[in-house]
């Protein structure tokens, strides 16, 4: 071999790598997608839609594939609730969780010209797991995973898109991303061959997300058994002065006491330190009694009634409760056990305003 044929070997090989590197760069797409999940458990029809933003970025180390994404949940006190007594409520800040967030990024798919089929023409897919999603004043976290050749672009019929009305388009039995979504997976050659030519992904969507709302559901039952025990309260306290006599003085402080209590309340449920003054006062009210334990005996009856019927309505909504706080568990334990085999990356900042991430570098692949 000679020399002048090793220069020119040399010379070919640093000024052709940089155009593959090029075609082979991390692409990093910013995204602000709205999402209105499906009416079911705990979840009542959404009058407003999640909105979500963050990044999705793709790169290349070693030969493999390598995704990463993170989310932020913008108004998490938008939620709607529904109740175990039917009702729809609002969730308040903190207690509503977006979890398993799954983003779609896509990109048109080319014809036999390679060009770009446009919006109505069949498209290619990316899918990337958000991890832990920042909401309620705290970062979220992700990690980077790399998914084999075969399973990391799908082919679809056209744009995926979700519109108001949840996700009707998404198939929740099946396990598999593309096939939830109508498509089907590119082989790895067909996949490599792709990303060879150049694919630029310009779109990122919300394929599906879960919605934790156990919290919400748990501050509306502690008020609605305050409530009812404050009923409770008002009912033994006129009865207390009934019996002392409703023109009597103390028939008459009972009468003021409920009118007070009701005043504090305000129309809204009490305070436990508002049921701690209301039972204080109770208890004066019936040291006035010549029998006291007549009224009580009387009364005992209805206390139990009232604490058998909240225990039995706690033993109803338990299990869905813990249902879903165990499907929530189950998915931090899958992210615990993705972080430790995430592949390798160089921290570097994390993206503003979406907490706590870090992507790899840009690197071309050589081990095709």
């Amino acid at each position: 071999m000679t020399l002048r044929f090793l220069v020119a070997l040399v010379s070919l090989l640093v000024f052709t790598q940089p155009a593959r590197a090029q075609q082979l760069a991390r692409q990093t797409l910013e995204y602000d997608a709205s999402y209105s999940p499906e009416a079911r458990g705990f979840l009542a029809p959404t009058l407003v839609p999640l909105k979500f933003d963050g990044q999705f970025a793709i790169w290349y180390l070693l030969g493999e594939p390598v995704v990463n994404c993170t989310g932020r949940w913008l108004n998490s006190d938008q939620v709607s609730v529904k109740t175990p007594g039917g009702d729809t409520i609002v969730a308040q800040a903190g207690d509503a969780e977006a979890y398993n967030l799954m983003l779609v990024a896509q990109a048109g798919a080319p014809d036999a010209d390679s060009r770009p089929m446009g919006e109505r023409g069949g498209h290619i897919a990316a899918f990337c797991d958000a991890g832990v999603v920042a909401q309620n004043g705290d970062d979220g976290f992700n990690v980077a995973g790399s998914p084999n050749w075969d399973r990391f672009l799908c082919r679809l019929n056209a744009k995926f898109r979700i519109v108001d009305g949840g996700d009707g388009r998404v198939d929740r039995e099946a396990e598999d991303d593309c096939q939830a979504i109508g498509g089907s997976w590119y082989s790895a050659e067909e996949a490599k061959g792709l990303i060879r030519a150049g694919l630029t992904f310009e779109d990122v969507r919300v394929k599906s997300v879960e919605v934790n709302v156990g919290e919400a559901i748990k501050r509306h039952e502690k008020a609605l058994w305050r409530d009812t025990s404050f009923a409770h309260k008002a009912a033994k306290a006129t009865a207390l002065g009934e019996r002392m006599g409703p023109a009597s003085p103390r028939g008459a402080a009972a009468a003021q006491m409920v009118s007070a209590m009701r005043a504090q309340k305000a129309g809204q449920a009490p305070s436990p330190s508002l049921l701690q003054e209301f039972d204080r006062q109770l208890a004066e009210l019936l040291a006035g009694l010549p029998d006291p334990a007549a009224f009580t005996a009387d009364w005992r009856s209805k206390d139990e009634a009232l604490v058998r019927g909240q225990l039995a309505r706690v033993r109803a909504i338990e299990p869905a409760l813990l249902a879903a706080e165990d499907r929530l568990a189950r998915y931090r334990v899958r992210l615990d056990r993705e972080a430790r085999d995430a592949p390798e990356e160089p921290s570097n900042d994390p993206p503003a305003n979406t907490g706590g991430f870090s992507f790899g570098p840009v690197l071309s692949v050589e081990k095709y």
